[in-house]
């Protein structure tokens, strides 16, 4: 379900969703070609290759040319990318693949983050009250009648009325984030290593980040080793100080979008067994997440 709303979120209802067998079989053996395993590695070449040639086939069939060019149906951030890459000194086969690469990592760190979100929910009893009772007290504001709920369109998710639940998925994107990335430096700098010596960073210069590093330093937010489910409410750390998809131009977005999908998870998730409970009027069914827990 996942693999379907982000293709669809970031390409449009027109993606190539039944590459889902191809990106879940690369996916479980990418370890095996990174490490050059050979035989083993097999099925996920092979698996690989043809989730970036349907990707590309994709992407081909709906690039319009009219002006700059754009993707249609994509959302701007995957055009720009897409864009970027035709101005650079890469070849007809290298854009396919790392634009395949791109969708790869993309659509693993949501699956990934999913899984986290939900675990948390389900053995959190408190955090998954309080998400409850602020999605429930929107619906019953603005949504009383429980027929109206599939008619609510997604975009009400990004208002303000769920301070919670968007500092919830903040904060399991900081707990879990455990990979880096590289940027290039804009500008000469001089930071300090754990002995306080000076390492002087040149404009132009490849760095890598540790997110994770940055995720668990008590600089930036207070008892870090500590999972918080209202840390990024306001009043708490800046909802900046998370990194997981960077902060450029094109990752800002990318955690937009992460967090839309995300959100209508939790959302249909938890407003589908309202009604469920209220279809039944089991008692089985109430305000924690015990019975949930049981029947997983």
């Amino acid at each position: 379900m996942m693999y379907n709303t982000s293709s669809t979120a970031f390409f449009g209802t027109d993606s190539p969703l039944d590459t889902y067998e191809d990106f879940k079989t690369f996916d479980r053996g990418s370890a095996l070609i990174v490490r050059h395993l050979g035989i083993f590695a097999r099925s996920a070449t092979a698996a690989r290759d043809a989730l970036y040639a349907a990707w590309n086939r994709h992407i081909i069939k709906h690039w319009v040319s009219e002006g700059d060019g754009y993707l249609e149906g994509a959302v701007d951030v995957m055009t720009n990318i897409y864009r970027e890459l035709n101005k650079a000194d890469l070849t007809s086969e290298e854009i396919p693949r790392l634009m395949g690469l791109i969708i790869w990592t993309i659509h693993t760190n949501v699956l990934a983050l999913t899984t986290w979100v939900m675990c948390h929910l389900l053995v959190d009893r408190d955090t998954y009250t309080s998400v409850c009772q602020e999605i429930r007290a929107f619906v019953d504001e603005k949504f009383p009648h429980i027929g109206d709920i599939a008619k609510i369109d997604p975009r009400v998710l990004e208002g303000d009325d769920f301070p919670l639940l968007n500092s919830f998925i903040r904060e399991v994107i900081r707990t879990k984030t455990s990979f880096g990335t590289t940027r290039i430096a804009t500008r000469d700098t001089v930071i300090r290593d754990e002995r306080d010596k000076a390492i002087l960073i040149h404009k132009g210069e490849t760095v890598f980040v540790n997110y994770q590093g940055m995720h668990s330093s008590p600089e930036l937010h207070s008892e870090p080793e500590v999972f918080k489910a209202d840390r990024f409410v306001e009043g708490g750390s800046s909802s900046y100080n998370s990194y997981t998809f960077g902060m450029g131009k094109h990752a800002v977005r990318i955690l937009v979008l992460c967090m839309h999908a995300l959100k209508n998870l939790i959302w249909g998730s938890l407003v589908s067994r309202e009604k469920l409970c209220q279809f039944r009027h089991s008692s089985v069914c109430h305000s924690d997440s015990s019975a949930v827990r049981h029947s997983c």
